[in-house]
């Protein structure tokens, strides 16, 4: 058939391949560079700004963050695709608050929280964590199970979490 003549057909010439020996560099934030075997260079979001579309595969969510519309997959399957900004609202519908426990806090607290019938999501970021409230729950729901000391502010939820919540389950 012609689709499949065409998909044996090798790759045009200035689509970087393994095979001309091309390679891509990575740079932070999303910025990478082709580097073609002639050693021109092609900047992705050059590409991009022309027209093109570009698919970038990548695990840091810093650089899914630079792209137009990003895909979670799990399992192979595509389970949300939409804007860095789009995905954040339709994942955290609720307030997502940043909590910090104190330095000597008791074992366990975290899993009594995770108990509290206002608590949808909690997981670990850093020596923080990420919370996000059932509605019509606020911070007084949960202050009872909270170690004292504990700090909170209300936060904008990052792609990092959209990820935890969406791809990894949200169970922390």
């Amino acid at each position: 058939s012609a689709e499949a003549a065409r998909a044996a057909e090798p790759p045009p010439e200035e689509v970087p391949t393994p095979e001309r020996g091309d390679r891509v560099q990575h740079f932070a934030f999303g910025l990478c560079d082709v580097l073609m075997s002639d050693g021109e260079s092609l900047r992705i979001r050059d590409v991009a700004g022309a027209g093109k579309t570009v698919f970038v595969t990548t695990h840091y969510m810093d650089e899914a963050e630079q792209c137009g519309r990003i895909a979670l997959m799990r399992a192979g399957r595509i389970i949300a695709l939409d804007t860095p900004a789009g995905l954040k609202r339709s994942a955290f519908p609720e307030p997502l608050l940043e909590l910090t426990p104190p330095a000597a806090v008791s074992p366990g607290w975290a899993d009594r929280l995770r108990k509290n019938t206002a608590v949808a999501l909690l997981v670990p970021y850093g020596m923080r964590f990420h919370a996000a409230l059932r509605p019509p729950a606020d911070w007084s729901a949960l202050a009872g199970d909270l170690p004292k000391g504990t700090t909170h502010r209300r936060i904008a939820p990052s792609l990092e979490d959209v990820f935890l919540r969406l791809v990894e389950g949200g169970t922390g």
